[in-house]
């Protein structure tokens, strides 16, 4: 009975739900992003290719895929409405519990946010960068760009300040200069390429 069940199913949806690529796709706003979608050869050396086709994602999320993206459609009468999509060529190994958001790029023109299971954020790809789009976002983003800056120039000092020395001449018997007992030394600053460094802890 299971299998009856099965097959009835399977051929029901035979010819609604298919797996075919994306030859193009363009549009966005009000609109959303419509792609040009061609089957897979059904064996007996038939594609279909219907332009115009919608293109459906999760709502707050809007991309335009690259041709030759693999897409899973769903035919509703004449129409086709690609429902998810898979790009091979753009995935990456990722940990258990990680998410990672990628621009449709390869080579040195990928960029990803990493976030990670810990609670990290990694901005990856030599052609990332910061803009300035004169909202809100473009001043987050400055934020985070001279924290970046900021956390650089630490090190820097933080670096140069535990080479530098002093040749004291003589046997010392009493504070240095500025108070400093004899024979101390400064403690050292915190690592600040630790994210920990602003904390409470």
């Amino acid at each position: 009975m299971a299998n009856t069940i099965h097959e009835t199913i399977a051929e029901y949806l035979d010819g609604v739900i298919d797996v075919g690529t994306i030859e193009s796709a363009a549009g966005g706003a009000n609109d959303g992003i419509e792609a040009t979608i061609t089957g897979y050869d059904d064996g007996e050396g038939e594609q279909e290719q219907q332009p115009g086709c919608e293109l459906w994602s999760q709502a707050p999320l809007q991309f335009r895929p690259l041709a030759s993206t693999e897409v899973l459609f769903l035919r509703r009468g004449d129409e086709i409405i690609g429902i998810a999509t898979k790009d091979r060529r753009v995935a990456v190994v990722i940990d258990e519990g990680e998410a990672v958001l990628t621009n449709l790029k390869t080579g040195s023109d990928a960029v990803r946010v990493r976030l990670r299971a810990d609670g990290e954020i990694v901005l990856e790809g030599a052609a990332a960068r910061f803009v300035d789009a004169g909202d809100a976002a473009a001043l987050a983003n400055k934020a985070l760009a001279l924290a970046q800056q900021t956390n650089d120039n630490f090190s820097t000092f933080r670096t140069a300040y535990l080479a530098h020395t002093h040749a004291v001449s003589g046997a010392a018997t009493g504070p240095l200069s500025g108070g400093l007992p004899a024979g101390d030394l400064p403690t050292p600053f915190p690592s600040v390429e630790s994210a920990r460094v602003f904390s409470k802890d």
